[in-house]
């Protein structure tokens, strides 16, 4: 597949751009309340009782340079990924990395609120960082047998 292919902004990189898009515009217009921000940011202390916002946090925004730095990171990342996997699994994979961004919330910042998908970022440069890790570790060993040997003549 051609870079300019695994580039291209896919079927639900799109849906999840535009919805989060349509969030941050009506919660800039229609409804500007701190009462709706309220009752849809994730907050530890109320989890509880508003369980819809375990995954309602990951859609809302604390303005436009937030939303526009997520949605940026989104079309970046998002198309390799769904290219790679199905639209469903891709799918399911952002939602589980915006959950165990909220699990990581609890564990380091548990004092304060959560807006925002950035915990799949997070979690998505994490496993992208590790399979880099990998994948040179893996070419370490295998060109060991070969850099041995010229190591040795140097000694």
């Amino acid at each position: 597949m051609s870079d300019g292919l695994l580039n291209r902004i896919t079927p639900w990189v799109g849906r999840l751009i535009a919805i989060n898009a349509v969030v941050l515009l009506l919660q800039q217009t229609l409804f500007p309340s701190e009462v709706l921000l309220d009752l849809v940011t994730f907050d530890p202390a109320r989890a509880l009782s508003r369980p819809w916002t375990f995954v309602t946090y990951m859609f809302v925004h604390g303005g436009f340079w937030h939303l526009a730095l997520n949605m940026y990171t989104l079309y970046i990342f998002g198309p390799r990924v769904e290219h790679a996997w199905s639209a469903g699994e891709f799918t399911r994979f952002y939602l589980l990395c915006g959950l165990g961004g909220w699990f990581f919330h609890l564990l380091f910042a548990r004092d304060s609120l959560l807006i925002g998908a950035s915990g799949f970022y997070v979690l998505y440069l994490a496993g992208l960082s590790w399979k880099v890790i990998v994948g040179l570790a893996a070419l370490a060993g295998a060109a060991a047998p070969m850099v041995w040997p010229l190591l040795r003549t140097y000694q």
